[in-house]
C-alpha cells in the first residue's frame, strides 16, 4: 500500500512539474499565446445579441430612433415611408410621398412624439395613437431632426441654412445662419432649452438657448462639415465629429470647446451619454473609439468602415454598425457581442439602458435586438476567460493541482478500501 502511494504522489508531482515546464518554456506555445491568438470576437460570453424580429421595408434606410425604455421603434426609408413598431413588431405605417427620403426622425422618450423630416423639406409631428398630427414646410431637404425627451420641443436643420424650433402646436422661431451654412446635424436638450448645431462649408458647431434664438451662445469652427453633434440630458456638455478635417470635439455650455482628438480619416458618428460622461465615435478606418471627458479611453477595429455609433443614455452600453454587416455591442470595458445581418446597418439607435438595440441598413431591413443571458456556460470561453495573458500559467497550474490532487485521493481512497 505504501508503494502504491508513493507510486501516486510521483505521478501527481510530475503531471505539476511538467506544466509548468511546458508553460513556461515551450517554443511554440503557452497559455498566455492561446488567449492572445483568438480574435477579440471571441472573448465575451457575457451576454449575447438576439434578434427579436426583422422586418423589410423596401428601399434604403435612411433614419431610425427608439423610445428610452424601447418600448416603441420608428423608421423612415427612401421611398417615404415612415413606420412604427413595438417589441413585438409593426403597428402602423404613414407614406409622406413617393421617393421622399425621410432623413432626420426623433422619437420622445415615452414614445408618444414622433418627428420626421423629408428631401421635400417637410417636417412632419405625428402621435402613437392618432398618427399624422401637422407638418410644417421648412424648405429644402429637411435633414436633421432632433425632439425633446418630453416632446414638447422639436428642432429642425435644412439645406436652407436654417435652424427651426417648434412646440406640439407648431412653428416657433427659425435662425438662419448669415454664412448660408447647411444646417447640417441639430440636437436637442432633454427639456428642451439648449439645443447644438453643425453646419457644413466651413463647418461650426454652436450652441444655441431656445428662449433667446437670436444669436447662439458660441460657436466654434471645426473644419468642413459636421458629421454629427450631440447633447447631455441636461445641455451641460457638447460633442460633434467631422469628415474632413477628422476631429472629435468636446464642449461644455458654459466654456464652449474644451478639446478634439484628430485622426487621419473621416469621423462618421459621435454620441455622447445623458450625464455627458462618457463618448463614443466611429471612423472610416473601421475604429469605435470610446471617451470620457478628459481622454480617450480605447478603441476596437472592427475590420471594416464603421457607418454609425450609439451610446446608451446611461453610458453602460454602445453599438456600432460596419461594412462587414455586422452590429456590434459594447461595454466600457470593451467588446461585448456582435450579429451578422444581411446588410451594413447605416443607422442605429440604443434604448437608455442599452437593453434594446434597432438596426436600419441599406437593402431596406429593420432589426430589434435585446441582450440576453448566454443559453449555456461554455465551458471552453469560460477556460478562455480564466486563462488571460498575465496569469494564465498561474491559473492553468492551479487547475491542474486541483484536478490532479481530487484524482490522486480518489486513486487513494480506492486502493485502501481495495485492502
Amino acid at each position: 500500500m505504501k508503494k502504491s502511494k508513493g507510486l501516486i504522489l510521483l505521478f501527481f508531482q510530475m503531471i505539476v512539474l511538467g506544466t509548468i515546464v511546458f508553460c513556461n518554456f515551450s517554443p511554440t506555445m503557452n497559455i498566455g499565446q492561446m488567449v492572445t491568438s483568438i480574435p477579440n470576437q471571441e472573448l465575451s460570453t457575457s451576454t449575447n445579441l438576439q434578434l427579436l424580429w426583422v422586418d423589410n421595408l423596401g428601399g434604403y434606410i435612411r433614419s431610425v430612433a427608439i423610445s428610452e425604455n424601447g418600448s416603441y421603434i420608428v423608421a423612415g426609408n427612401s421611398e417615404g415611408n415612415l413606420t412604427l413598431f413595438d417589441r413585438n413588431g409593426l403597428i402602423w405605417k404613414y407614406d409622406v410621398g413617393s421617393g421622399n427620403d425621410i432623413y432626420g426622425l426623433d422619437i420622445s422618450a415615452d414614445g408618444f412624439y414622433i418627428a420626421a423630416g423629408d428631401y421635400s423639406g417637410n417636417l412632419t409631428l405625428f402621435n402613437r395613437t392618432d398618427g399624422y398630427m401637422w407638418n410644417y414646410d421648412v424648405g429644402v431637404n429637411c435633414r436633421t431632426v432632433a425632439i425633446s425627451a418630453d416632446g414638447n420641443y422639436i428642432v429642425t436643420g435644412d439645406n436652407n441654412a436654417n435652424l427651426t424650433c417648434f412646440d406640439k402646436s407648431g412653428f416657433l422661431w427659425n435662425y438662419t445662419d448669415p454664412d448660408g451654412r447647411i444646417m447640417a446635424e441639430v440636437a436637442i436638450s432633454d427639456n428642451g432649452s439648449y439645443i447644438i448645431t453643425g453646419t457644413a462649408g466651413n463647418a461650426s458647431v454652436s450652441l444655441f438657448n431656445r428662449a433667446t434664438p437670436t444669436n447662439y451662445l458660441w460657436s466654434y469652427n471645426i473644419g468642413v462639415e459636421a458629421s454629427a453633434v450631440d447633447i447631455s440630458a441636461d445641455g451641460e456638455y457638447m460633442v460633434s465629429s467631422d469628415w474632413v478635417d477628422c476631429n472629435v470635439s468636446f464642449f461644455n455650455r458654459t466654456h464652449g470647446f474644451q478639446w478634439d482628438y484628430k485622426k487621419t480619416i473621416d469621423f462618421y458618428s459621435s454620441s455622447i451619454s445623458g450625464a455627458g460622461d462618457y463618448f463614443v465615435s466611429c471612423d472610416g478606418y473601421g475604429f469605435v473609439t470610446l471617451f470620457n471627458q478628459s481622454q480617450m479611453l480605447w478603441d476596437y477595429n472592427c475590420g471594416d468602415l464603421v457607418l454609425d455609433a450609439k451610446i446608451s443614455k446611461d453610458g453602460q452600453y454602445f453599438v456600432s454598425g460596419d461594412m462587414n454587416d455586422m452590429v456590434t455591442l459594447f461595454n466600457r470595458n470593451g467588446y461585448v457581442s456582435n450579429y451578422l445581418i444581411s446588410d451594413p446597418p447605416n443607422n442605429l439607435a440604443i434604448s437608455q439602458d442599452g437593453s434594446y438595440i434597432v438596426a436600419g441598413c441599406t437593402d431596406g431591413y429593420v432589426y430589434l435586438f435585446c441582450q440576453s443571458e448566454p443559453d449555456e456556460v461554455d465551458l471552453t470561453m469560460l477556460l478562455i476567460t480564466l486563462l488571460q495573458p498575465e496569469t494564465g500559467t498561474i491559473y492553468f497550474v492551479l487547475i491542474v493541482v486541483v484536478i490532479g490532487g481530487i484524482i490522486a485521493v480518489l486513486v487513494i481512497f480506492w486502493l485502501k478500501n481495495k485492502e
